[in-house]
């Protein structure tokens, strides 16, 4: 995606869902909420799923503006027999 001009983009994605949303739900869980360890290891997790979730809507939304090459599904890239 970086070579797609897009490197803004991640990093923003990369501040908001690693630094604002798993590093602030890791510290809220940790400490806060009284699971110290399992809290931090569930605010890694939710930061990494904010980024995939982001980076999928991201290849989408440029996938259908024509940035890139529609996926080929199997059944259709299959020769008739």
């Amino acid at each position: 995606m970086r070579s797609g001009a897009s490197f803004d983009f991640s990093l923003i994605d990369g501040e908001v869902s690693y630094r604002g949303l798993g590093a602030g739900s890791a510290l809220w869980l940790a400490f806060r909420g009284g699971l110290e360890t399992e809290g931090t290891w569930i605010g890694f997790v939710i930061g990494l799923t904010a980024a995939a979730v982001l980076l999928i809507a991201r290849f989408r939304r440029r996938q259908k503006r024509g940035f890139l090459p529609e996926i080929i599904r199997e059944e259709v890239a299959r020769p008739p027999v």
